[in-house]
């Protein structure tokens, strides 16, 4: 039994890949979430990672007992995962990075930011405009691979 992170910057990809398993794979045997399926807070902290991936945990440690595989879709860290509380109990982790061009990932956020709503959600967030959010991705990606490269 594992505990699947599939992580990467956003417009990456992985709510897409996300929907596309959850067609394909069998409830019963793999749970499958969202980091955001909560929802997130308005001028979201920086605590608000660490304390959605240790809810996920916990998750992960009771589905072992019913013989079903946790898989996590969102930005999260190896590292801070790993200094989860609740990381010791729960079944190994596995990490997935999801990488892609700068262009293509320009390209999926500006279709995103397209809708009203999600700039409205984008700024009570993170209290940023979309362009200065998309412009922060490429460097975010290469600092997100760093950490991988590091960590593992």
């Amino acid at each position: 039994m594992h505990t699947y992170f599939v992580t990467g910057v956003s417009g990456v990809g992985k709510s897409s890949l996300l929907h596309l398993l959850r067609e394909r794979l069998a409830a019963d045997r793999y749970a499958l979430h969202d980091i955001d399926d909560r929802g997130v807070p308005p001028d979201t902290p920086e605590s608000w990672r660490a304390e959605e991936t240790e809810h996920y945990l916990r998750l992960a440690i009771s589905d072992v007992h019913i013989g079903r595989e946790l898989a996590l879709f969102g930005t999260t860290h190896p590292d801070e995962t790993v200094a989860c509380p609740s990381a010791r109990f729960a079944p190994s982790p596995r990490f997935c990075l999801l990488v892609s061009s700068g262009e293509r990932i320009t390209e999926r956020l500006r279709m995103r930011f397209a809708n009203p709503m999600y700039r409205e959600f984008l700024f009570r967030q993170a209290r940023i405009e979309p362009e200065a959010f998309i412009r922060e991705m490429i460097p975010y990606q290469d600092s997100l691979r760093s950490l991988f490269e590091a960590w593992s």
